[in-house]
């Protein structure tokens, strides 16, 4: 009797296994493999700095809700996520292309600083459903296809860091919506930024969004004989001049270099006019653009 117990149990075991093994190497292919450089990065307050993203694509999708949109988190452990830096994927999905493009990563000087230390850097590609896909990273797997992408480690600010003063036009800091934008601030006609304390060559880096479509509460003004929102940013050190067309995200760079005698301006005026406003209808309160962030690197960081 016990040797028949003994069979019937042992059969089930093995039955068991033979299950679980048909599940063995069923894990789904990497649909692309990705390349992430640097993967040692360090960051201050309030720096950017790039990140380069480089896509061989092994597989089609299949379904997608929407448009495919890459992760790219900032972890100070595993599924704790204080940071996102987040993109819609830069080109079309075809199998066989090899793809390079730059992100950036900073640490907007609208928004509290992060607390020095070490964090993990992870990254992902999913749509608007949720779902995500396998891919193939150098580093480990540190949550249903999230990878980890490398490490950065954050500083406290360099004493050289300039400072930024803005003119009465702007409105107050507002908290942002996500772990992406954490403040933004408004314009109310046109305005001026001032960067001051500069002592080594280095670029602004501004992200403005110019919002639309209009919401029902706010109609949109434009400047005579315009005929979309425009956004012009002069600055003062080196006369760069950058123009913006259209609703969205417009992100500008405006370099601080050495004059023909080496020297470095101690500061620079930003000049920043939109050829648009927005009127609340029910209160005709107005502004144009928002910042939504406004970060420096010294040359040779970014």
């Amino acid at each position: 009797m016990y040797e028949m117990v003994l069979k019937y149990w042992t059969g089930l075991a093995g039955a068991a296994l033979i299950v679980l093994c048909l599940g063995c190497g069923d894990a789904a292919p990497p649909v692309a493999s990705l390349g992430i450089e640097p993967t040692e990065i360090t960051l201050g307050f309030p720096d950017f700095t790039k990140l380069s993203m480089r896509w061989e694509v092994k597989a089609p999708l299949g379904e997608v809700e929407g448009d495919p949109l890459v992760f790219v988190h900032l972890l100070d452990e595993p599924g704790s996520v204080i940071r996102t830096f987040d993109h819609p994927l830069r080109f079309d999905w075809q199998p066989g292309r090899t793809t390079e493009y730059e992100i950036t990563l900073f640490q907007s000087a609208l928004a509290p600083p992060l607390t020095p230390g070490s964090y993990l850097l992870s990254v992902g590609l999913y749509d608007t459903s949720g779902r995500r896909w396998p891919l193939e990273v150098a580093g480990e797997e540190v949550d249903r296809y999230e990878y980890q992408a490398g490490e950065i480690l954050v500083v406290d600010s360099p004493e050289e860091t300039p400072r930024f003063t803005f003119s009465p036009s702007w409105m107050a800091i507002e908290g942002g919506v996500d772990g992406q934008i954490l403040a933004r601030r408004w314009l109310v006609g046109e305005g001026t930024i001032r960067v001051s304390g500069i002592a080594k060559a280095g670029t602004t880096l501004m992200v403005f969004n110019i919002p639309g479509p209009v919401s029902e509460s706010e109609e949109l003004m434009l400047e005579e004989g315009a005929e979309q929102p425009t956004l012009e940013v002069v600055n003062s050190c080196g006369e760069t001049e950058i123009s913006a067309s259209g609703f969205g995200i417009h992100e500008m760079e405006l370099p601080v270099s050495e004059d023909a005698e080496g020297r470095i301006p101690d500061e620079c005026e930003i000049l920043i006019r939109p050829n648009f406003h927005f009127l609340a209808i029910d209160t005709l309160g107005r502004r144009s653009v928002s910042l939504e962030v406004l970060a420096w690197a010294r040359r040779g960081s970014s």
